[in-house]
């Protein structure tokens, strides 16, 4: 079951992606499980390795079969993992290009065409785009920060006893509720906004609200003192808070 919810989870995750990300996480997530799975298990057919045909065990007693399970495992090593927002991941999947680049030139006939050695740099071209593209644009990172913003928005609220709601559909907005003994509810939401800052947002009744920007490595004393105006909003009214146990 843990299993199966942490592969529910990192799905999830993708639809927090920008487009782009998305599809290339989407297919790899498909794509490279499965071409672990057709190597590993004999299919009755062939195997083409250099452009000659080869048995299963030919396929394996060469370095094809290793080497195309490596670079299998590579690919759902990388988009899995960046579904799991793990940045350091996004190394692996611009390693993608560069194996595959790699083995161009391996399998090639020997002396290398000038072909092989075109098709070896649009590689390393590619690879240079993913990195670009993974490591300097804002709606990557804004993606892999996410799950720092979670364990924190989470960690603030177990520990001040405060109840996480659902956001209908808006993934990167995390709400709590904050409730007084009179029953009169404060909602409190932290969502991104531009370059990379973030919005701590709490509202209450009477059109009471409360704003406050700040940067990912501040996120805890936001909450902390946004969570305060609310606290004084409660105490104003002559009410109490309830905690959630």
């Amino acid at each position: 079951m843990a299993i199966a919810a942490s592969v529910k989870a990192c799905w999830a995750n993708t639809k927090e992606m920008p487009s782009f990300l998305r599809l290339v996480c989407r297919v790899g997530m498909f794509l490279g499980p499965l071409m672990v799975v057709a190597a590993l298990v004999p299919n009755g057919g062939e195997y083409q390795v250099d452009s000659r045909q080869v048995t299963y065990g030919e396929f394996w007693t060469s370095a094809a079969g290793p080497v195309f399970v490596a670079f299998s495992a590579l690919i759902a090593v990388a988009t899995w993992g960046l579904a799991a927002r793990r940045p350091v991941l996004r190394w692996a999947l611009v390693a993608v290009p560069m194996a595959a680049g790699a083995l161009v030139l391996f399998f090639a006939e020997r002396p290398w065409s000038f072909g092989d050695s075109v098709g070896f740099a649009l590689y390393l071209v590619l690879a240079a785009s993913l990195y670009f593209y993974l490591f300097r644009t804002a709606g990557v990172r804004q993606y892999l920060d996410g799950r720092r913003i979670d364990e924190a928005f989470s960690a603030w609220a177990r520990r001040e006893g405060l109840h996480v709601t659902p956001t209908g559909g808006v993934a990167e907005v995390r709400t709590a509720v904050v409730v007084d003994d009179a029953g009169s509810v404060y909602h409190m939401w932290l969502s991104p906004v531009a370059d990379g800052k973030l919005d701590v947002v709490a509202a209450g009744h009477g059109g009471r609200r409360t704003r406050l920007e700040t940067g990912l490595d501040d996120v805890p004393d936001a909450l902390a003192s946004v969570y305060a105006q609310v606290e004084s909003w409660i105490q104003g009214d002559g009410r109490r808070r309830t905690r959630v146990s």
